[in-house]
């Protein structure tokens, strides 16, 4: 199945799927909020401090006198001090001074140096604004406490080798001197006392310049600062991303419902499947039955006044038209009778025939039970004996024929009685039962064409192809497609009936009464059916 795939239908793709499936999008968004304040109450709040550390180039260190001489030096020494940072030696300082356990490579402790610099940034987090604080205070302290200790451990280091050595010169300074005093001298001893002398001398300078060597290890140069808010995102922004997130789930799921939807969209479409849309019938808004009859309706016998152009642009008259549904709701005999009235209106001679056993075209045109179709069909009668006029449309009631009436249609004599009421008419219009049933395809068969009614977002594409395919098979012409509102209830109020009576019950004839009872909006094509209107209404069939 190809769905949409009809321009004029893609142009309202979005504002279609926003409009039919907005409950669905409603939904998904506030599932998406619900969502996002989940997550915010699921997880602590959370607060962050942190500390600037400048370090000094000190010895024993990354970053030490040797390695300060270069920037590619400082910047790769500067990435091993930001690694100490969460040593164990640095965590175990200080957890002493915060009185609790402080982890290495703790999730809580960040650590950054900004490109080009000896800074040591220092961020600590906790579930309260104090802790982060004293957190990153103590980090960084703990951070120069270890840097100062590994310089001052060098420096002993370096001091205990220069002692030492300095001992040794000193023993062999003393033998030198002995051997030059003595009585017999070796020539070299005065050399030898000059050697040691200067080592001894040297050892002892680097002694003093090691006891003046500063281990200082740097300097906090921005203290940790108590937070004045949570860190990351707050609660509320959480709610509106999730919320966001729901109602972009929600469009997209929309569109994508709304492309694989492969329903007829009358309001939209020119055509379905290759047929033209005659008209596109709106349910219109009325008093509490919510069922007013359409054609009171301004806009709606606009669009029958549509269909009737298009009827008149594809047949000539005189012909028969049959109407029928492609489903099986009873859309029609309502559809016929409004477009048999639109003809009418236009000073058309139309014959309004019902071939199926449902009432419609009666209750919706007044005409009293009695003699119609089925006795034309059964015994031969004449049609024109029977007929009945109301509104200047003749009508052939279905009769009396009941489920006989599939098996009647289907003969000879049907397509007969057609031909005589079409020498007498312009339009003929024959309201037929479902398309897919038999009665339907055997009026359709004994007419000269067909308008087919396809329901408003519920009838398929796939079925009107379908059904074009079979009737096509059947040599059927079809006008076009008049798209109704979906649904059980019915486009047209029906508490307007007509019953006339002879007397003791017998049916009408001489004497007899009419009784009709009519709602406040049961109109057609704009015109009350009162009881001064309606005229089923003759006391005699038509002639």
């Amino acid at each position: 199945m190809e769905s949409l795939p009809h321009d004029d239908v893609r142009l309202h793709l979005v504002s279609g799927a926003l409009r039919r499936h907005a409950v669905l999008i409603a939904i998904l968004l506030i599932a998406g909020a619900f969502g996002g304040g989940a997550f915010a109450s699921s997880h602590q709040a959370s607060y962050a401090a942190t500390a600037s550390v400048m370090l000094r180039a000190t010895s024993g260190n990354a970053l030490s006198p040797a390695s300060s001489s270069s920037g590619p030096e400082v910047t790769i020494a500067m990435g091993t001090e930001t690694g100490v940072v969460q040593s164990p030696s640095v965590a175990a300082i200080a957890s002493k001074t915060l009185g609790t356990t402080v982890q290495p490579q703790s999730p809580d402790i960040a650590v950054s140096s900004p490109p080009n610099t000896v800074i040591v940034q220092i961020q600590y987090t906790a579930d309260s604004a104090k802790k982060a604080q004293a957190g990153a205070q103590a980090v960084a302290q703990a951070f120069l406490e270890y840097r100062q200790q590994r310089s001052e451990s060098a420096r002993k280091f370096q001091v205990d080798i220069f002692t030492a050595q300095a001992k040794v010169a000193t023993a062999d300074l003393a033998k030198a001197s002995a051997a030059a005093v003595a009585t017999k001298a070796p020539p070299e001893a005065g050399q030898q006392v000059q050697l040691h002398a200067t080592q001894l001398a040297t050892l002892q300078d680097n002694l003093s310049t090691l006891a003046a060597t500063d281990t200082t290890p740097g300097t906090i140069i921005a203290p940790a600062l108590l937070p004045t808010g949570q860190s990351g995102l707050s609660p509320l922004i959480l709610i509106l991303a999730g919320a966001l997130l729901g109602l972009a789930v929600g469009i997209v799921l929309a569109i994508w419902r709304e492309l694989r939807d492969d329903r007829v969209r009358g309001s939209v479409e020119a055509t379905i499947v290759g047929l033209p849309v005659l008209a596109n019938i709106r349910r219109s808004r009325g008093n509490a039955d919510s069922e007013p009859a359409p054609l009171s309706n301004p806009g709606l016998a606009d669009a029958y006044r549509q269909a009737r152009a298009g009827v008149q642009a594809g047949m000539h008259s005189p012909c028969s038209l049959t109407v029928s549904d492609l489903s099986g709701y009873r859309h029609a005999g309502e559809v016929a009778t409004s477009l048999g009235l639109s003809l009418a209106s236009a000073n058309h001679r139309v014959t309004l025939v019902a071939a199926a056993p449902y009432g419609d075209v009666e209750s919706l045109m007044s005409i009293n039970d009695g003699p119609g179709l089925a006795e034309a069909l059964a015994t031969g009668q004449a049609p024109a004996a029977l007929l009945r006029e109301a509104h200047s449309v003749r009508v052939l009631a279905s009769g009396s024929g009941g489920s006989d009436m599939r098996d009647l249609v289907a003969g000879d004599r049907f397509a007969d009685v057609l031909a005589s009421l079409k020498a007498e008419s312009d339009f003929v219009v024959v309201a037929a039962g479902p398309a897919m049933s038999a009665e339907g395809a055997s009026v359709a068969l004994a007419t000269d064409a067909m308008v087919l009614v396809v329901e408003d977002r519920r009838t398929t594409h796939a079925e009107v192809g379908r059904m074009l395919d079979r009737l096509s098979l059947l040599n059927v012409k079809v006008v076009g497609a008049i798209c109704v509102p979906a649904g059980k209830r019915r486009l047209f109020s029906r508490q307007n009936r007509t019953t006339t009576t002879g007397p003791k019950g017998q049916p009408a004839g001489s004497g007899a009464t009419t009784t009709t009872e009519t709602s406040a909006d049961d109109v057609l094509i704009g015109m009350p059916i009162t009881a001064a209107r309606i005229v089923p209404v003759t006391e005699e069939p038509l002639g």
